[in-house]
């Protein structure tokens, strides 16, 4: 008796497709007004968390107190949100 085994090959997610997946969440963050500047704090931001309006995260000096970025030490979407919020603020002045 010959038992074929199906072996399933899942793909990860490379590097670069997770930083996009995050870059595409920050347009969404931005869009949906979560990024908010300290007032008298030129580089401090407060981004409300994606999924529940309760959790603040603070970003300063490219970095985030969010999970994601204090694991992976490497931009998560609210740092990215917060590069759009920035840029749109300067287009509109």
């Amino acid at each position: 008796m010959v038992i074929m085994k199906t072996i399933q090959i899942v793909k990860k997610k490379t590097m670069e497709q997770e930083q996009d997946e995050r870059k595409d969440k920050g347009v969404i963050i931005m869009k949906a007004g979560k990024v908010m500047r300290v007032d008298g704090l030129h580089d401090v931001f407060i981004v409300r968390s994606e999924n529940n309006d309760n959790i603040l995260y603070t970003v300063e000096n490219d970095t985030c107190t969010c999970p994601d970025f204090q694991r992976r030490q490497y931009y998560c979407k609210h740092m990215y949100a917060t590069k759009y919020y920035i840029a749109l603020c300067e287009e509109s002045v």
